[in-house]
């Protein structure tokens, strides 16, 4: 889960006002999922976000550092096959829509150039 960083800067006057403040501050310390310890995600050793610098990525300094330290080669396989994942995913989705559009009646070249984004169905009232 990738937890955004946000820094917010409250204020309080008075003295019940300070004291409402402090004291969800004090909770917010315990809860904090920023500072609260995790299992690494490949040994599963304590550790929190802060200990390797990265946002939302749960990993000790050793793991995270062998995982930086990839070889470029390893590094570009891996974005290689999450593209390779991400038009697979493309190309189900358009099967199906092109699937619901012929049944709806649409022919099959009025569907292809629905889902290509080269033709938009123009509503009659008949």
């Amino acid at each position: 889960m990738v937890v955004p960083l946000r820094t917010v800067h409250r204020t309080a006057s008075g003295h019940l006002a300070v004291a409402r403040l402090v004291t969800d501050h004090g909770t917010h310390q315990d809860l904090c999922p920023v500072r609260r310890e995790q299992p690494c995600q490949h040994c599963g050793k304590p550790t929190t976000h802060r200990t390797h610098g990265v946002q939302g990525w749960p990993a000790c300094p050793d793991c995270y550092s062998a995982w930086a330290e990839r070889p470029p080669e390893q590094r570009r396989r891996a974005n290689a096959a999450k593209a390779i994942t991400a038009r697979q995913r493309q190309r189900h989705k358009a099967r199906r829509l092109r699937l619901a559009l012929e049944t709806q009646g649409f022919d099959t070249d009025t569907a292809a150039a629905l889902i290509s984004g080269g033709l938009v169905p123009v509503e009659t009232a008949d």
